[in-house]
This record gives structure tokens, sequence and C-alpha cells, in this order.
């Protein structure tokens, strides 16, 4: 049995920029969020050849609360709408987002969203609490430290890519070098700052060949390495992971529970959204 997991919010920020986002119904909803998650997380099913129950779609809950504890500059850097457009444009993003999450189950698919955990979390211990194949729907980086004979990734523009792929990618042996790349390096995106003058080149060198002339600088800076390792590794387990405490019961008892999709419930959303394409796709 094979399993898909996606990651919500980068496949709707993904349909965000593109002429889709501006499909409306008649009477001038915005659509095209909803339009292109759904066709997206269809393609990727008949991609991997995955079926509808075995699909989990998780989403963005916010700043995980340990690791802004940690390091209250993380992702500090996300911009907020700043003019009356950009404010109407994020509502109307985030309206869609909402509405998914009743489409989503009515179509047999599994969607959660938990305040204050972040998707990546989610994902990564839904990864590791099954045996059967993964296929986890993202473009994001950070689930490359995830790879294995048993866990692969689907991207829009690069199709399937297995454990080789991702090794090829980083031109490393071994995933566990992925990680300790990334801390060296930090994450742009997530506004967490790396060690100065060491990027992908020479973290490279580094778990390759060892730190040579780089010894002293990563022990000047061995706070930043560990800290950022707290920061970027995703776990394997609930009781491992940045989710709340209060949040773990319900986390695990809604990724164990299956999703019983209900298809005349899926059509009266379609005619209510004016979704018959996607529709005619889910059919």
């Amino acid at each position: 049995m094979k399993k898909l997991i996606v990651d919500g919010n980068h496949l709707a920020r993904r349909c965000r920029y593109t002429a889709m986002s501006q499909l409306a119904t008649s009477d001038g909803r915005r659509t095209g969020i909803i339009h292109g998650v759904m066709k997206g997380i269809r393609y990727a099913m008949r991609t991997a050849n995955v079926l509808d129950n075995n699909v989990l779609v998780v989403w963005d809950g916010g700043r995980a609360p340990m690791r802004v504890a940690l390091y209250p500059e993380y992702k500090a850097n996300r911009q907020q709408p700043q003019t009356d457009v950009d404010k109407v444009e994020e509502t109307v993003f985030y309206e869609q987002i909402e509405q998914l999450q009743s489409i989503l189950p009515a179509a047999g698919l599994k969607s959660v969203k938990y305040r204050y955990v972040e998707a990546d979390d989610v994902i990564s211990v839904a990864s590791f609490m099954t045996q059967d194949q993964v296929v986890i729907f993202s473009g994001d980086k950070d689930f490359h430290q995830l790879a294995s004979s048993r866990i692969s990734f689907f991207d829009r523009e690069k199709g399937l890519l297995s454990c080789d792929d991702i090794l090829a990618f980083w031109e490393v042996p071994r995933v566990d070098m992925i990680l300790q790349m990334r801390v060296m390096i930090g994450d742009s995106v997530d506004n967490i700052h790396g060690v100065p003058r060491i990027g992908v080149k020479t973290a490279l060198k580094i778990v390759l060949e060892g730190a040579g002339k780089w010894e002293s600088t990563l022990k000047e800076y061995a706070g930043v390495i560990a800290r950022n390792t707290i920061l970027m590794r995703l776990p394997r387990t609930i009781e491992d992971s940045m989710v709340p405490y209060e949040f773990r019961d319900k986390v695990m008892l809604d990724l164990n529970t299956p999703t019983v999709g209900d298809l005349r419930k899926f059509a009266k959303y379609c005619a209510e959204f004016e979704l018959q394409e996607v529709l005619h796709v889910w059919g």
C-alpha cells in the first residue's frame, strides 16, 4: 500500500501565483486556489498510484511555540500584506484554504490542521507512523532529511523523486549528511541564520572531507549549529516532535482514524463553488 501526504500550504502557495488563482464563480467568489489544490492532489495521486483513502493533507497552524522560544527570529521574516489590495488577496487566499478543509474530507481525503502546530512536524510524524510506502507532495527541501527506501517525494515540476534522486541533488552518499549540511548553511526561508561564510559547496566539502580549515569556525559557532539542529530536525515520533503536549493525543487520534468520503456532499460543494472541472477530474 502507498500513502500520499500533502503539504497543503506549499501547494496552495504554488497555485496562488498562477493564472488559475483568478478563477471565480459567476457571482464573483474566487475559487482558483480550490481548483489548483484539488487538481494538483489528483494529479499526484494518479502519478504515484495512490487511492483516495490513503491521502493526508496537512495545513500549517502557525509557528511552533517551542521553536519560537528557542529562537524568536524564527520565521519572523514572513512579510505581512502592506496595501489594501494585498490584504484582500491574503483574505481571499485563506478563505479558500478554509473551504478546502471541508471539501477535501467530502472527497474522501483526510485534512488536518492544528493551532500552533507546523505542517512539517505532522507530515514527518505521519510518515514514520506507518510501514507503508509514503510519497510526500511538497517542494520544500526541509523534507529531504526524511528520504529513504520507504519515503519518496512528488514535485509538480520534477515528478516522483526517490531517495537516490535526493542524494544526487545534494551530492552526498547518506541522507543524514543533508541535515548536517543544512544546519551549517541555515535556511533563509525560515529566517534561520547559519554559520557565516559557509554555503552549500563548503558545507558539502566539510561533511565529505572533514572540518579542515573550518574547524575553528565550527567550534566558534557550535551553539548556532546546535540550535539549528533542534530547529531544523524533523521528528520521527510524536514524543520527539514540536507538537504541544495538549495536542498530541488529538493528532494521533486524527491520524489513525480513517476518513470516509461523502460523494453527495462533495458534489454539492462542487456545485456551490462551480467546480465542474474538479468534479470531472475527480471522477
